[in-house]
């Protein structure tokens, strides 16, 4: 009788495992209005939606591609980085400055807050 118990919940919890794995949505998947090819949206222009800063990368993601400092997206270099601004030169040397659309409030920690030395 217990063998059957321990049985019918290993194959319940098998089951629902491929239904709680399709609920979850990938983070780094680009946003829909990019995906759906509708021209009308991709016309508006670059869109910056990230920053990346850290040790050997700094990085943009405009439009849903990766672009570090010093290459080229499109017909213009990625140039600066700000908090949350990057700054293309365009090929007629004019600047173009993306910004992200969102603020983000950040506080300095002390090490004293954080109990680390």
């Amino acid at each position: 009788m217990m063998r059957t118990r321990q049985n019918l919940l290993l194959v319940s919890l098998l089951v629902s495992l491929p239904v709680l794995a399709e609920t979850l949505a990938d983070p780094t998947e680009p946003p829909a209005w990019l995906l759906s090819g509708d021209a009308a949206l991709l016309n508006q222009g670059p869109v910056l939606q990230s920053i990346l800063r850290g040790p050997g990368l700094h990085a943009a993601v405009i439009n849903g591609e990766k672009v570090k400092v010093g290459q080229q997206y499109g017909d213009a270099v990625l140039i600066r980085l700000g908090e949350n601004e990057a700054v293309l030169r365009q090929t007629d040397g004019s600047l173009l400055t993306l910004k992200i659309d969102y603020a983000i409030a950040k506080t300095p920690v002390s090490p004293a807050q954080t109990g680390r030395p």
